[in-house]
């Protein structure tokens, strides 16, 4: 690291060649088209997608139960208080298990689907905004949209089994 000094001037460090400033340059510019790159994203979308899911489990169950009318859980229905309620009486019939009962299949649809949805904005949002100064509003909102009708045009069929 160099340092200079200019007339009137505090010293400032110069630290361009170097490998500290090569590595940030290289990790903030990464090729989103990189097959490692591709990879580990739609891991991480993956399975963010499969935790996100995972902690509103619990009501999902409920909210089918209420969607397919079951007639043990009509009483229930109508209010958040009913939702709590119904809750518990599953977790004293069933136990917690109870209340993930179905969540494999869940799992199973929505890790592609969040797999490819954070995938497809990533390449999306890479074309559409090439540079920091080319991002707008409307270029943000293009790269979701497209992305989810990619993910959702891909696992639809998944959504047909469900």
């Amino acid at each position: 690291m160099d340092i200079s000094r200019g007339p009137g001037k505090p010293l400032q460090p110069q630290d361009e060649g170097t490998i500290a400033s090569k590595r940030g340059r290289s990790q903030r510019h990464r090729n989103k088209q990189n097959l490692d790159y591709v990879w580990r994203s739609g891991l991480a979308g993956g399975l963010a997608g499969c935790a996100a899911k995972t902690i509103v489990g619990p009501l999902d169950r409920v909210k089918i139960l209420f969607q397919a009318s079951n007639p043990q859980f009509a009483k229930y229905s109508g209010s958040w208080l009913g939702v709590a309620t119904a809750m518990r009486d599953i977790k004293r019939q069933d136990g917690v298990r109870g209340l993930f009962r179905g969540h494999s299949a869940t799992l199973l649809r929505i890790f592609p689907y969040a797999a490819i949805k954070f995938l497809a904005y990533e390449q999306v949002r890479s074309i559409l905004i090439p540079s920091p100064a080319q991002e707008t509003s409307l270029r943000r909102l293009l790269s979701g949209s497209l992305a989810g009708m990619t993910s959702v045009f891909l696992t639809y069929p998944l959504e047909v089994i469900r």
